[in-house]
């Protein structure tokens, strides 16, 4: 019995780990909209390139565009912390960009912040599943 109580209070746990994370990536997306209210139009200057990589083998990388762009009087060149798909942007593509007014090194891609964030609802999704699996797997035992 005590086995059963362990493993319903870890599976809650992490499942609840799922949720709040979720929840908080959710609500971040949020806030920066809400800060972010000016629009520029920025050009992708470099691609900065990290993590493992051996060429040809297809390994997973993580990309990370550096922009230019002009605001109020002065150029900016800032590296975006959000990492895009390797493909996704070449250098001297154009993007919009919704920069925070009171801090202009805070901005996203205008189009990438649109809607609800996925990696939220993903992490949402997969802690409710795991309840939902730890619920039916519990009444199946009853019987």
């Amino acid at each position: 019995m005590i086995y059963l109580f362990g493993f319903i209070i870890g599976w809650l746990g992490i499942s609840s780990f799922f949720i709040v994370i979720g929840i908080w990536l959710i609500n971040d997306t949020e806030k920066k909209r809400e800060r972010c209210t000016d629009t520029v139009e920025a050009t992708v200057v470099d691609i900065e390139m990290t993590g493992l990589f051996i060429e040809g083998k297809g390994k997973k990388r993580d990309c990370y565009p550096v922009y230019e762009f002009y605001y109020c009087g002065k150029y900016y060149r800032r590296t975006s912390n959000d990492i895009v798909h390797k493909y996704r942007f070449s250098v001297g593509d154009h993007v919009e960009l919704a920069i925070n007014p009171k801090y202009p090194d805070e901005f996203h891609i205008l189009e990438d912040i649109s809607g609800i964030d996925k990696g939220g609802l993903i992490s949402i999704i997969v802690g409710a599943g795991a309840i939902l699996f730890m619920l039916v797997q519990f009444i199946l035992s009853l019987f």
